[in-house]
């Protein structure tokens, strides 16, 4: 004997949906998707659980590779671009010295 389960999808209510525009302005600035007052990062690239405004759960956010990846980029332009500048203004200053300087601030 086998049963046909039936599964049927309810759409969200109007109070359920949200304006994906308004939602992604606001992540792009770090505050909440549904109020736009809270903080959505408790850290840098940390999402935090919920909005401490409207209690909203923020878990399902996900700060994935593409912030570290564009940190990554932008801070990699300014350090291979200081290691150039020195190795410009002196030449026969050992690189070990500097890739240390570098990594310690």
């Amino acid at each position: 004997m086998t049963r046909t389960l039936h599964i049927v999808a309810e759409a969200p209510t109007m109070e359920g949906r949200r304006d994906v525009v308004t939602a992604v302005r606001r992540g792009f600035f770090g505050r909440c998707p549904n109020c736009g007052e809270g903080r959505m990062f408790r850290a840098y690239l940390k999402v935090a659980d919920a909005c401490p405004v409207c209690g909203e759960d923020l878990s399902p956010q996900r700060a994935d590779d593409a912030p570290a990846y564009v940190t990554m980029l932008i801070m990699g332009h300014f350090i291979v671009a200081g290691i150039l500048a020195v190795d410009e203004l002196w030449p026969n200053l050992p690189m070990l010295p500097v890739a240390v300087g570098f990594a310690v601030r």
